[in-house]
């Protein structure tokens, strides 16, 4: 079996983080508890309140904490429903959106091209999340803005549904931080900016020898800090 490998290429429709994948979450753990100094809270259960309505999760508080849950909700839908018609990921991703920037930002966060029939994998597990506090007690008003970081670990390789696919499928992956803005608009939160995610130094794997990426670990401060936590998701 091909070693475990980064990716190199981050295609476009990775900007919006892409999401998560069972197989990914072993790698989680593993990086989570090798990495000493960060805390590791026990995920909490859904928010209540939270459902979905026509697809789209909503109810999340209007709080930096309810930001940054609907941001890892948001990313692991947008991957999840990827390989649907362009239409539906369009009509979805609009609804995401802040109207005000509409214009520019859902033709960012689409796929470049359908993935109808693609038979490749790419998909990413939220793992922290950490939101800029903002100083203000209570509810924030809407129009709020609330700038928004996630851990993510993402997997590139062949589908293979199940078969032995040989040693010459290959499995990438690699760790990235992603930057958005989330504003509270009066139907509740939607994305206001999302940054090209910024690779982050990998988790060390037992028995594993350093590649040579980048070990930047001050990119983490934010998301392996004292004031993140694990998403609660679905």
């Amino acid at each position: 079996m091909r070693e475990f490998k980064p990716a190199t290429d981050q295609p476009r429709a990775a900007r919006w983080g892409i999401t998560a994948v069972a197989a990914a979450l072993a790698l989680v753990g593993t990086f989570l508890v090798g990495r000493g100094s960060a805390p590791h809270p026990a995920a909490a259960p859904a928010p209540s309140g939270i459902r979905y309505v026509d697809g789209l999760p909503t109810g999340f508080p209007p709080t930096p904490r309810g930001a940054g849950d609907a941001a890892a909700w948001y990313l692991t839908l947008l991957s999840a429903v990827a390989s649907r018609p362009r239409d539906q990921v369009q009509a979805l991703v609009t609804r995401m959106v802040a109207p005000t920037v509409r214009g520019t930002l859902v033709n960012d966060l689409m796929p470049s091209t359908s993935r109808e029939g693609n038979r490749n994998v790419a998909q990413t597990v939220v793992m922290r999340v950490w939101a800029q506090p903002t100083g203000t007690a209570g509810d924030l008003p809407p129009g709020a803005r609330v700038p928004v970081k996630t851990l993510e670990l993402g997997l590139f390789g062949a589908r293979t549904d199940g078969h032995d696919a040989g040693p010459s499928a290959g499995l990438g992956g690699g760790c990235y931080v992603h930057d958005l803005t989330m504003q509270l608009d009066p139907d509740g939160w939607r994305l206001r900016a999302v940054a090209t995610p910024r690779p982050a130094p990998p988790p060390d794997l037992a028995g594993s020898t350093r590649d040579g990426s980048t070990r930047d670990t001050p990119l983490l401060a934010e998301v392996l800090g004292p004031d993140s936590w694990i998403p609660s998701m679905p």
